[in-house]
């Protein structure tokens, strides 16, 4: 339910090199290019039960 928060938080601390360990950074990097994607269904299935309108 929480998977695109998980992701930019992801996004978020893999750009923090000048603060992070690289370990970490370099891990977390892989979220800006290789993201899970969620199909146009998923999206409006979520926008179905969240706002109970149609796209």
């Amino acid at each position: 339910m929480n998977r695109g928060t998980f992701i930019k938080v992801g996004q978020h601390l893999g750009a923090l090199d000048y603060l992070l360990p690289e370990e970490y950074t370099s891990t977390l990097k892989i979220l800006h290019s290789r993201a899970p994607q969620s199909s146009m269904e998923e999206i409006r299935q979520v926008i179905r039960e969240d706002l109970r309108k149609e796209v």
